[in-house]
């Protein structure tokens, strides 16, 4: 039986996934290395699931080795990074774990780019946030 604290946040995490996720097809990829070619993997077939996306503007320093305290004036580039959360209920759905490098496309948005998981974010309870990173076209 589980616990109060895993029924709330099953509840929390429906409500979240209904109003703000949308579908989003998952395509597992195969390919060892960070130079080989990536191919669709033909044992992990593609899913259709829904998870949430975020997009949010940021500023990043160009740092590079430099050590010691921040400094006035450093250069900064705007970004954009890019996130992909999961709950634990579309998680227990799919037929395969999720694996960095495995491709993401967002389905109702057309003309957005595919996107790449990267390595699954800490957490302490059965959801999934990956970052993403575009894939080249």
């Amino acid at each position: 039986m589980p616990s109060p604290f895993a029924r709330a946040m099953a509840a929390a995490d429906t409500v979240v996934a209904r109003t703000f996720g949308e579908a989003v097809l998952v395509t597992p990829m195969t390919g060892a290395g960070e130079l080989a070619a990536r191919t669709p993997d033909p044992l992990r077939g593609s899913t259709l699931v829904r998870g949430v996306f975020s997009l949010k503007p940021g500023e990043e320093t160009l740092q590079g080795v430099r050590r010691g305290t921040e400094l006035n004036g450093m250069t900064r580039v705007a970004g954009a990074p890019a996130a992909l959360w999961f709950p634990a209920s579309v998680l227990a759905g799919l037929p395969h774990a999720l694996r960095p490098g495995d491709r993401i496309t967002l389905t109702e948005r057309p003309g957005e780019p595919v996107y790449e998981l990267v390595k699954r974010g800490p957490s302490d309870l059965d959801d999934q946030t990956w970052p993403l990173v575009r894939v080249a076209p």
